[in-house]
């Protein structure tokens, strides 16, 4: 999709994928800690970063860091306030049971070299629901200085649309898509569209 024009460079999060959990405690400042190490060591310049869900919520805690060298960013389905938090918590039965978590816990039976899945689903629970300063950028995201193309679906997205607008609200140079018809992962249900969007973005 979009290897033809960029150079790509993927992360697994710790205890996601193929990497290890390691003994810290999972927060999302823990992995942003983490983006920052990897940048750092192979000495990126002028990145963008484009992060679904977590991802997405850890594209704003770099931007609003801004310790290393952020050009765009673009986020998908990445939630941001406390009180997102709190809906996080009421339907996480709800999203655990979804089709999507059956098929990352096979891939991390099969690729992950610890494939005890118990303690990293409690720490990325432990994650979700996390309301102090290592958690949800929350009115931090005002200070995020770098052009930021917010990407949401519309069907049943644990991203409400009224947290969607007033985060764009909060961030000067940012712009919302709003999917129709799409769930939380919207570049899967149309990726044609969400190329076209975000490299419209990127090279603008």
């Amino acid at each position: 999709m979009f290897a033809n024009d960029y150079h790509i460079l993927g992360i697994d999060s710790r205890g996601h994928g193929k990497s290890t959990m390691g003994t810290s405690k999972l927060t999302y400042k823990r992995l942003q800690l983490d983006v920052e190490a990897v940048v750092n060591h192979l000495q990126l310049k002028d990145i963008d970063i484009i992060g679904f869900s977590d991802g997405g919520i850890l594209a704003y805690r770099l931007a609003v860091a801004n310790r290393i060298p952020i050009r765009k960013i673009v986020t998908i389905g990445a939630t941001w306030s406390l009180s997102d938090a709190e809906l996080v918590e009421k339907t996480m039965a709800d999203m655990m049971a979804h089709e999507s978590w059956k098929e990352i816990f096979n891939f991390y039976q099969l690729h992950n070299p610890e494939p005890n899945v118990d303690r990293p689903v409690e720490c990325v629970i432990e994650m979700w629901t996390d309301k102090t300063e290592d958690g949800y950028p929350h009115e931090s995201v005002k200070n995020i200085t770098v052009p930021t193309l917010i990407i949401r679906g519309n069907d049943d997205d644990a991203f409400p649309l009224e947290s969607a607008v007033e985060l764009a609200s909060k961030i000067e140079k940012s712009l919302l898509f709003n999917l129709p018809f799409a769930p939380h992962d919207a570049h899967n249900k149309y990726p044609q569209m969400f190329e076209i969007i975000t490299k419209e973005f990127l090279n603008k």
